[in-house]
């Protein structure tokens, strides 16, 4: 949700892709599970190899977790060093986060879209939502989320008034 990488972005991370001292982390690849076949592959799309800024607490977190491992060991990884299973996080450790916050069950999926739909809510540029996730263009991105758009317009639409005319109307109505 921090970042909104996909899952199997987050599964392939190994700790060289990730520069906590800059705050930042490379993709570079992709899990992909089919049976018992796992696979490491090129992302989604060209924008999908890009590098994401990550929150203080985020790069803090990923700092206290990494002890002494190796750059090629993943970061979200089984105590061998074997990769995760993305449906074993889904199914398990997902749900049981969601009961104890008493939120309704989601797919991991919707902790990205959550993570764009904020961003864009709090007007950031659509480009650099769309940086951040991968997207091949900002209108890739746009047409995802333009359900968060209509809030959006209301916002922009008050914020020129106030702007240009230097008030703020106390009624919504009176915007006409």
């Amino acid at each position: 949700m921090l970042t909104g990488l996909r899952q199997g972005e987050l599964l392939a991370l190994a700790w060289g892709d990730v520069n906590v001292a800059l705050g930042l982390v490379s993709v570079q690849r992709s899990l992909s599970r089919v049976g018992r076949t796992v696979t490491m592959k090129e992302p989604k799309t060209q924008r999908g190899r890009r590098t994401v800024a990550l929150p203080p607490l985020l790069c803090e977190a990923l700092r206290a977790a990494r002890d002494d491992a190796p750059d090629d060991r993943l970061v979200f990884c089984q105590e061998d060093g074997k990769p995760l299973h993305g449906h074993n996080i889904t199914q398990r450790d997902l749900r049981a986060v969601c009961k104890r916050a008493g939120v309704p069950r989601i797919r991991f999926h919707d902790l990205r879209h959550c993570h764009a739909t904020h961003l864009l809510r709090q007007g950031v540029h659509p480009k650099v939502v769309q940086e951040r996730l991968g997207h091949s263009t900002p209108a890739v991105t746009l047409g995802v989320y333009s359900h968060v758009l209509p809030g959006m317009q209301d916002e922009a639409a008050r914020r020129v008034e106030a702007h240009l005319l230097g008030h703020i109307p106390d009624v919504p109505e009176a915007r006409g």
